[in-house]
C-alpha cells in the first residue's frame, strides 16, 4: 500500500490505499487474528465465525453438529460431539439457562429451537443405554496435578487435563462428588443417578477421585507442593451462607437458610415440614426452597419479593410450573423483619412497594410508601448471598481476597497470589450457573497446561470456530409445520407430592423433529 502511494503518479493511485493502511494502522489485531488465528473478533465473516449459538454458549459446544446427528439418528455420535467441551449434558440440559437459545437466529422468526432439551434428551436417551466409555488417555506427562473440590468447575478441569495426559488427583470433603449439584440442588429438578453416571464418566476418563478428605483439615495444599503436586487448581465453589441481615431472624426457632435447608432434606434430615411457609429471595435457591417446602407437607408456601412479579430472575416456565404447585408469589412486598412470640416465628413483617418508571439505565425501580402488614408463617426460609469456605487454605498458603471473600486471580491465567497455585469457578466470581463453572474448568485447565509447559498466556484462551463436523441433512417437508415442542411435565397435582422429576423429556420423534428445525448457521 505505501509502494503503491509513493509511487503513482495519478490522484487515484496515491489514494486508493489510504483506506487499508489506515485499517491496518488503527484495527491491526482484527488483521493479524483473521490471518494469523483464522479468527473474526468482530463475528462477521461467515467461514471463520462459529454458529450464534455455539458463539453464545460459555462452553463452546458444537450445537450445529449435534443437532444434524440427531436429526440423523446418530444418537450416540451426538453425546460424543457435546462432551467433547461439556462433561455434563444431563446436567445442563436440565439446568442451563439458555444463553445459546437466546441468540439462535431462529427465534427471529420463530420460537428459538430448543437447544436444551436436545441436549437433555442426547444424554437420557443413552443413559438408558449404558456402555463402557473409551479407555482412559494414556499418561504421557510427568506433572502431577491437584484440584480441590469436586464440582463442575473442578470436575472439567481435571477431565481435560487428564485429556492432556497429565495425571490428575481430585480432592473432596464430601464423601460423593458433585458438589452443589448432588448436595442441594432438589431431585425434581435434578436426579442424582444423572449426576453419578456424569461423574462416572469422567472417572472413566483416568482421573483419581478421592472424596472424604478436606483440604485445610486432612491435608494441607503445602502438604500437597511437598507430595509433588506441580499445579494446585482450587475450584471449592461459593457454598457457605452469608450471615442473614433480616432482623429477627437470628435465634429464632423455625428460620432457615434455603442452601442449608435443601441440602438437609437432599441428605434425609428433614422429611417433613408443617404449617405456612415463607420464603425470602430471588435466586434459584428460593425457588426450590419453596416448590420443596411444598413437597415436605406445608400448608402453604409463598415467596416474598420486593419487584414485581416480572423482574423475578427465573425461566418463565420453572416460575409456571411452582405456581401450577401451589408457590404464592408476594411480589412488591419487601420483607422488614422476622416476628416472634417467645422465640417462634409466627410471621413477616412487611412494607408494600409501588413501582415506579425504570430510571436512565432500564432498571425497574420501587418505593416502599405502602402500608406495613404481617405475613403469618411458622417457618420462615431466607435464600441470600453466599461465600466460599476459605478454610482449604488453614495451613498456608495466605492468598490474596476481595472484600468479599473470594479468590484474586489474574483474569488470564487464573493464577493466585501463590505461584502454581490456581482457582476456578465460584470461588473466584461468586455465585453462577452450572456452564459458567464448566467454562471456568475449561479455561482453568488449558492456562494449567500452559504454565506447566512454559507457554504464553493468552486472552481469550481459546478460539471458538465452526467445525461443521455434519453435512446439513434433508428435512423433507413433513417439517415444514413442525412448532417448537412445549416442555412437558407431570400434573402438578401429582409431582406437588413427591421428588421424581417434574420435567418430561422428549421423545425419539420430538427430538429429531425439533432438531430439524435447526437452520445450521455453520454451513455456508
Amino acid at each position: 500500500g505505501n509502494t503503491i502511494k509513493d509511487t503513482a503518479l495519478c490522484g487515484l493511485g496515491q489514494t486508493a490505499p489510504n483506506p487499508v493502511l489506515s485499517t491496518i494502522r488503527h484495527f491491526r489485531h482484527e488483521y493479524e487474528a483473521h490471518i494469523r488465528d483464522k479468527y473474526c473478533p468482530s463475528m462477521v465473516c461467515k467461514r471463520l465465525c462459529p454458529a450464534p449459538c455455539q458463539r453464545n454458549c460459555p462452553a463452546g459446544v458444537d450445537v450445529p453438529s449435534y443437532h444434524a446427528l440427531i436429526t440423523l439418528g446418530r444418537f450416540d455420535e451426538a453425546l460424543e460431539v457435546i462432551l467433547q467441551d461439556n462433561p455434563f449434558p444431563g446436567v445442563c440440559g436440565r439446568l442451563c439457562p439458555r444463553a445459546c437459545e437466546a441468540n439462535c437466529r431462529l427465534g427471529e422468526t420463530d420460537d428459538p429451537v430448543a437447544v436444551r432439551s436436545l441436549k437433555r434428551f442426547v444424554a437420557d436417551y443413552e443413559r438408558g443405554r449404558w456402555k463402557p466409555r473409551k479407555a482412559p488417555a494414556e499418561t504421557t506427562r510427568t506433572e502431577r496435578i491437584a484440584v480441590i473440590g469436586a464440582g463442575p468447575a473442578g470436575l472439567t478441569a481435571a477431565r481435560d487435563l487428564r485429556r492432556e495426559g497429565y495425571p490428575v488427583t481430585v480432592f473432596e470433603a464430601a464423601s460423593l462428588a458433585g458438589g452443589t449439584l448432588r448436595q442441594s440442588v432438589p431431585e425434581f429438578r435434578l436426579p442424582v443417578d444423572v449426576v453419578d453416571r456424569e461423574v462416572q464418566l469422567i472417572r472413566d476418563a483416568g482421573v483419581d477421585i478421592v472424596t472424604d478428605v478436606t483440604v485445610g483439615k486432612d491435608v494441607t495444599i503445602k502438604d500437597l507442593r511437598k507430595k509433588g503436586y506441580q499445579a494446585i487448581l482450587i475450584a471449592v465453589g461459593a457454598q457457605k451462607p452469608v450471615a442473614q441481615s433480616l432482623p429477627g431472624v437470628d435465634g429464632a426457632a423455625g428460620c432457615f437458610n434455603a442452601v442449608e435447608f435443601l441440602k438437609d432434606v437432599k441428605a434425609g434430615k428433614r422429611t417433613r415440614l408443617a404449617g405456612d411457609v415463607l420464603v425470602v429471595g430471588c435466586n434459584y435457591a428460593a425457588l426450590d426452597a419453596a416448590r420443596t417446602a411444598l413437597r415436605l407437607g406445608s400448608a402453604t408456601c409463598g415467596l416474598v419479593y420486593e419487584r414485581d412479579k416480572d423482574q423475578l430472575p427465573f425461566d418463565a416456565a420453572e416460575l409456571k410450573a411452582a405456581e401450577e404447585e401451589g408457590v404464592a408469589i408476594y411480589a412488591l412486598h419487601r420483607p422488614k423483619e422476622a416476628v416472634r412470640t417467645n422465640s417462634r416465628l409466627t410471621g413477616l413483617k412487611c412494607v408494600r412497594c409501588e413501582a415506579l418508571e425504570p430510571d436512565q439505565t432500564g432498571r425497574a425501580r420501587i418505593t416502599a410508601a405502602g402500608e406495613e402488614l404481617v405475613l403469618p408463617a411458622q417457618t420462615l426460609i431466607v435464600a441470600g448471598a453466599q461465600e466460599p469456605d476459605l478454610t482449604v487454605l488453614a495451613g498456608g498458603p495466605d492468598l490474596e481476597r476481595t472484600p468479599w471473600n473470594l479468590l484474586v486471580v489474574d483474569s488470564v491465567s487464573l493464577a493466585t497470589s501463590e505461584p502454581g497455585v490456581f482457582a476456578a469457578g465460584e470461588v473466584t466470581t461468586g455465585g453462577a450457573t452450572v456452564i459458567e463453572a464448566v467454562a471456568s474448568g475449561q479455561k482453568a485447565a488449558v492456562t494449567i497446561h500452559r504454565h506447566l509447559r512454559g507457554l504464553e498466556q493468552r486472552d481469550p484462551y481459546r478460539r471458538v470456530r465452526p467445525r461443521r463436523r455434519v453435512e446439513f441433512a434433508d428435512t423433507g417437508e413433513a417439517i415444514d409445520n413442525f412448532k417448537r415442542p412445549q416442555q412437558a411435565l407431570r400434573p402438578a397435582s401429582e409431582r406437588a407430592h413427591d421428588f421424581r422429576e417434574a420435567d418430561i423429556t422428549y421423545s425419539e420423534m420430538l427430538a429429531i423433529c425439533e432438531a430439524k428445525r435447526c437452520l445450521h448457521c455453520d454451513l455456508d
